[in-house]
């Protein structure tokens, strides 16, 4: 067998090496890269940082489970710094933590609001709860303060407006029963 004699010679010099690479650490997996050729993977990222992130993007869709699984044993052997870092993150951002909490709490409740109709609900209220016109004094473990529960009717999952978290436990305990509110009412107003 003859040689090929116009194959053309690839430069290895911009092709990065297959190197399976975290996509949350950016470290190596599934073996060690040591000195020259994990240097060679930081200057190929910093020189293709659309390809990266591409490859970042697509390892973390396929691997989904497999990373939230480690990001949860993690967390759970480093408590204190997870709790550190979503403190100081929930200070510089406190519209994308409000978001974020609302998003949990409309899941949780099985209920549909947006940010948005929330913060229209929230002005409309002038930040104050629907019965009792005072703000939240609820606090998350952090220290922060809670936003307004969500009000809303169990059976048709209609929001009813915002309250803070003890007329919400009130009305909730009392089982949105207008008739049991108006006993309490009657109950309360004789025995002053």
């Amino acid at each position: 067998m003859q040689p090929i004699k116009n194959r053309k010679k690839i430069s290895t010099q911009n092709t990065p090496r297959r190197a399976k690479v975290s996509c949350i650490t950016g470290s190596p997996v599934g073996g060690v890269l040591s000195g020259s050729k994990y240097k060679y993977v930081k200057i190929w990222r910093k020189n293709n940082p659309e390809k990266d992130k591409e490859h970042k993007r697509n390892y973390g869709i396929k691997h989904r489970k497999e990373l939230n699984e480690k990001l949860k044993i993690w967390q759970k052997n480093n408590r204190a710094k997870t709790n550190k870092y979503f403190i100081e993150w929930g200070n510089k951002n406190p519209e994308k933590l409000e978001a974020k909490n609302l998003r949990r709490k409309s899941r949780t409740l099985g209920v549909k609001i947006t940010h948005e109709e929330y913060k229209t609900l929230l002005s409309r209220q002038k930040k104050l709860c629907a019965i009792c016109k005072n703000g939240e004094t609820a606090k998350h473990k952090s220290g922060s303060i809670c936003i307004l529960s969500i009000d809303h009717n169990h059976k048709t999952k209609k929001v009813r407006g915002l309250l803070c978290k003890k007329c919400n436990t009130a009305i909730g305990m009392l089982n949105d029963d207008p008739k049991l509110v108006l006993k309490a009412f009657h109950y309360l107003s004789k025995n002053r």
